[in-house]
């Protein structure tokens, strides 16, 4: 019903009244995943608006169109942090799809895990480009919903929390293999990603020697190999 209502407006005049939403800093803050994706219930406020999310993420949808049938290039999304501000038009649906993640987030989760709980690996590939202050909330910020046992502790290094959230995620990159092994999945490709992106992050060069060694230790433990 909701895409027949907006056929009567178009996708650039559903884009159009959406963007002032859009355009607020909220979505890209780290701490505001939790509160979006665990909710019990979630409604969308802005000055007079006031929308259910799933009317929302409904228009989001329609809005960005071919963009978000694809899930493979909706997750190719979030592993590429940069855009260009020269580029309107990918500006525009950069923060569009970014709000559309987070919410398409909430409805996975609603679906395939009642009690709301991920892996830390998954919220790290996932959520890792969202914005905060302290570097260590790439991982506190988002260790609420997940299964992870993780310390939360503020007075490790960068480094020390780095090795810890590495051998979490690539210890449940390990075991959704084996557990998914009669469909043949290969999680190698994600450890890898799961290595980079939390280097990334947490603001680490895998070219520092110490980084670099202790990044290839927890892979090859897996039976990985780390390109040099």
């Amino acid at each position: 019903m909701l895409p027949n209502i907006l056929d009567g407006y178009g996708t650039e005049c559903v884009f159009w009244l959406l963007m002032p939403l859009l355009d607020q800093r909220y979505w890209s803050r780290l701490w505001v995943v939790q509160e979006i994706v665990v909710a019990k219930e979630l409604t969308i406020r802005f000055r007079t608006l006031r929308v259910h999310w799933a009317v929302f993420i409904g228009c989001l949808e329609y809005a960005l169109g071919e963009l978000v049938k694809d899930q493979s290039a909706l997750e190719t999304f979030r592993t590429w942090p940069y855009v260009s501000e020269g580029n309107s038009r990918l500006v525009r649906d950069t923060k569009a799809l970014q709000t559309f993640y987070l919410l398409s987030e909430r409805r996975r989760m609603m679906r395939e895990a009642p009690a709301r709980r991920m892996t830390l690996s998954r919220a790290i590939m996932s959520f890792a480009n969202q914005d905060c202050s302290v570097v260590h909330d790439k991982v506190f910020g988002v260790i609420g919903m997940t299964t992870s046992s993780i310390e939360v502790d503020y007075e490790a290094s960068v480094e020390e929390l780095y090795v810890r959230v590495l051998a979490d995620g690539l210890f449940d990159l390990f075991t959704q293999r084996l557990l998914m092994s009669r469909r043949a999945v290969d999680t190698k490709l994600d450890r890898l990603r799961f290595a980079f992106q939390l280097a990334n992050a947490l603001g680490l060069s895998l070219y520092k020697p110490l980084i670099f060694y202790l990044t290839k230790e927890c892979l090859e433990s897996y039976g990985d190999v780390f390109p040099a």
